[in-house]
């Protein structure tokens, strides 16, 4: 099952296909804001309301969209518990929408869960207007077009085994430890562009530049 989750964050109404071709779409708190008026109408806003507007809050409550409402002084932030909300419904695929924006430290943590999802066998993705960000633990095929700039960076300690093909700038059997940048700003030249590694966990940038 596809779930949507959409937060405050950086959004386009570009990015609206991800939300149609979702089973299920999870607002956190003012990621209800972006859909007032659009053919989607989410299954369930959650969070502690602190950054939803009041005129959304009138307009779900007249289309009768449910609220789940947390104390803001809570110990996940609302991202999280709208993805707890989603993988209770049975979610394998999420996309995570407005999951980064000004705030750093909201936005790190949202790529963290990321890799989270995925040692839950789940698929996730993170969309921002300007980029996708997945957390990859094994081989992986990336969905691009050619002459779009990629960035492969560790996120373990070491990551073993790095193989690309597909791509301007190759590497085989190579080894990436934090602190490591050869992995930014690479380019797809052949469809598909293919991410092996062994060992540990990449974070990788698509960079919507094509």
């Amino acid at each position: 099952m596809k779930a949507a989750v959409i937060a405050s964050g950086s959004f386009s109404p570009h990015l609206m296909h991800w939300l149609l071709d979702a089973d299920c779409v999870v607002c956190a708190d003012g990621g209800a804001d972006y859909l007032m008026g659009t053919d989607v109408l989410p299954d369930v806003i959650v969070g502690d309301l602190d950054s939803i507007t009041p005129q959304a809050v009138a307009y779900y409550e007249q289309k009768k969209v449910p609220f789940v409402t947390y104390d803001v002084h809570k110990d996940l932030t609302d991202m999280e518990i709208a993805l707890s909300y989603a993988l209770d419904k049975g979610a394998t695929e999420i996309v995570l929408l407005g999951a980064s924006g000004s705030r750093f430290d909201h936005s790190y943590a949202n790529v963290t869960l990321l890799k989270r999802l995925q040692q839950q066998s789940v698929n996730a993705i993170l969309v921002h207007p300007d980029y996708t960000v997945q957390v990859m633990g094994q081989t992986t095929q990336i969905t691009g077009n050619i002459g779009q700039t990629v960035s492969i960076l560790p996120f373990s300690e070491t990551v073993a085994g790095i193989t690309l093909q597909g791509f301007r700038y190759p590497l085989k059997q190579f080894t990436m430890t934090l602190g490591m940048t050869i992995g930014v700003s690479n380019v797809i030249e052949q469809i598909p562009a293919t991410i092996e590694i062994e060992d540990g966990w990449l974070m990788v940038v698509v960079n919507q530049n094509v």
